[in-house]
C-alpha cells in the first residue's frame, strides 16, 4: 500500500479513537533517583517504593510551563517538606520532577521513567 495512503489511514484512526503522538524525555529510574539524592543531598528515595510500582512499570508525568511558574499549594508544600526531611510520603516522585524543573534543573516536557530490574 502506498505510504502517503496508509500515513491517511494512521491519521484517520488516530483522530477518531483520540491517539495523540507524543515526546518523552525517557530516565530509568535508578538515574532519577541519584540526580534527586545529589540535586536535594535525599539519601533515601526509592521511586518505585513511593510510587507503589512494580518491576517492568513505566511511569509517565508531564511538567507544564504553567506549573513550573505556579506556586504551589499548602498541601504539595507539606509533602515536600516531608519528602525533604527524609519522609516519604508516598506518591511524590510528580512533586519532585516538578521541583526539578522549577529550581531549573530539568527541562518542562513529558517524563517516562522506567522501572526495570
Amino acid at each position: 500500500m502506498d505510504k502517503k495512503l496508509m500515513e491517511g489511514i494512521h491519521q484517520r484512526y488516530m483522530k477518531k479513537y483520540g491517539l495523540a503522538e507524543v515526546t518523552y524525555i525517557e530516565v530509568d529510574y535508578g538515574d532519577l533517583e541519584t540526580l534527586v539524592q545529589d540535586v536535594y543531598n535525599i539519601e533515601d528515595f526509592c521511586i518505585p517504593s513511593s510510587e507503589e510500582a512494580s518491576n517492568s512499570t513505566s511511569l509517565t508525568y508531564h511538567i507544564s510551563e504553567e506549573a513550573k511558574n505556579t506556586e504551589w499549594c499548602e498541601w504539595d508544600k507539606g509533602k515536600w517538606e516531608s519528602f525533604m526531611n527524609g519522609k516519604d510520603p508516598g506518591g511524590i516522585t510528580g512533586l519532585v520532577l516538578e521541583r526539578l524543573v522549577k529550581d531549573n534543573v530539568l527541562p518542562v516536557g513529558s517524563y517516562l521513567i522506567n522501572i526495570f530490574w
